[in-house]
């Protein structure tokens, strides 16, 4: 019987897995389309610095759909968000195929559209994220969060290269049909694998949802008293609140470098969609090795101080390398942001799985959207700056201070867990 019920979860796992990378695939291709329209159409680094910064505030704000992921059941978190996401595709179809719209009002449009799937995808990855310690032990989390960020870079490395040549040689239609074929497989596997949860036999799992008392009506009082929970627990582990401050300074020069890469690439690259798909694709290969070379490193869930440095200190040296390089000599600069994308999937995967561990299933919903949030809630404010450096200064300017970024907080980090030592 146990042996049944552990084959029941892996194929859950697989479910969930497949879920996630289908979602993953359509946000890519629809984050192309748009970012690369709002680039070439308008060619103002301040509107795109506006479309960047509306996406990160919706990062932003995860932190409040933290308890309602926690107190819904999976289905209602995972099948109705993916569903939501194919239905908003299907209505941005038919709107292209009867409305006539300008290039403003479509790009209005689209800019609305995807963030509305954005903020659906907001909820589904740390649902998914939420059921995962329910599926496996503590000891396989390094290798299961190392397995789904794999195959979503494989498919990330696929697509950022299929969607760059198709945006740049088939009609907006077209690409529409193909985001929502997959946010319909995305539906199907999450549908399949909420199941799982909510099936006879499965009340070993209702503390995890404080949904499970139907009678109890869910008050905004009950909702912020949930939520604050959350914010707390997160006081209660020293080493997710060490890397907060570093990983906070780092998303606002992420948010700048990621505002200047489609005008670098477009620059130093090629002035067709490829040539920003391309680097996209060469930081997804690097993911990929980095998911790989985390299993290598189980023990890093138990001494963050000695591995993020180190993690970060190589993502800083290779992207600042990249900065400075990519004008004389491109093709090296896929080979440096390969590099420093290794370093940072892993730190991701190394801090997802930290919280996984530290914290208990029922609070995990609000406890990784409040850490998402909080280590987010400074992106727009970097996308805003990335803009402005975009107009007013040296371009590569943006991607310098993202190097210098990653160094500075991979000192930073040392710093912090050496007090922590200390005391």
């Amino acid at each position: 019987m146990k042996g049944a019920e552990e084959m029941s979860s892996q194929r859950t796992v697989r479910y969930l897995l497949c879920g996630r990378i289908f979602t993953n695939i359509g946000d890519s291709i629809l984050y192309m389309l748009v970012i690369w329209f709002l680039s070439k159409e308008f060619s103002s680094p301040v509107l795109l610095s506006v479309a960047f910064a509306s996406l990160s505030i919706i990062d932003a704000m995860a932190v409040f759909a933290g308890p309602i992921i926690d107190t819904t059941v999976p289905r209602q978190n995972l099948f109705l968000m993916s569903f939501f996401q194919m239905i908003c595709i299907i209505c941005l179809l038919i709107l292209s195929f009867f409305v006539k719209l300008d290039i403003k009002q479509q790009g209005i449009v689209l800019l609305t559209v995807l963030s509305l799937t954005y903020a659906a995808s907001a909820v589904i990855y740390p649902s998914g994220e939420k059921l995962i310690p329910l599926l496996v032990s503590d000891d396989e989390l390094i290798p299961v969060n190392s397995l789904f960020h794999t195959s979503e870079k494989v498919l990330d490395v696929a697509f950022n290269a299929v969607s760059a040549i198709v945006i740049s040689f088939l009609r907006e239609d077209v690409i529409m049909l193909f985001i929502i074929f997959f946010f319909l497989l995305a539906v199907k596997f999450h549908q399949i694998a909420a199941g799982y949860f909510e099936g006879p036999g499965r009340d070993n799992y209702s503390g995890a949802f404080a949904a499970e008392d139907k009678n109890e009506s869910y008050t905004i009082a009950k909702y912020r008293k949930e939520l604050k929970r959350g914010i707390w627990e997160v006081k209660e582990h020293s080493e997710i609140i060490r890397l907060f401050l570093p990983l906070t300074i780092l998303n606002m020069f992420y948010g700048i470098a990621m505002v200047g890469l489609p005008r670098i690439a477009e620059t130093y690259i090629s002035e067709l969609a490829f040539g920003y798909g391309s680097l996209l694709m060469s930081a997804s290969l690097g993911g990929i090795l980095g998911s790989f070379l985390i299993r290598r490193f189980p023990g890093s869930i138990y001494a963050p101080e000695k591995y993020a440095k180190i993690f970060l200190l190589i993502s800083g040296t290779a992207w600042l390398s990249m900065a400075v390089t990519i004008k004389y000599c491109f093709w090296l600069s896929y080979l440096l942001i390969f590099v420093s994308n290794c370093g940072i999937n892993m730190m991701n995967i190394m801090f997802i799985s930290i919280i996984q561990k530290e914290i208990e299933p029922s609070l995990l919903g609000r406890v990784s959207t409040f850490t998402e949030s909080m280590v987010s809630v400074i992106i727009p404010l970097g996308n805003l700056m990335g803009g402005v450096i975009l107009a007013m200064f040296y371009p590569l300017l943006s991607q310098i201070l993202y190097g210098a970024a990653l160094i500075f907080c991979s000192v930073l980090i040392n710093i912090c867990f050496r007090s922590r030592n200390s005391d």
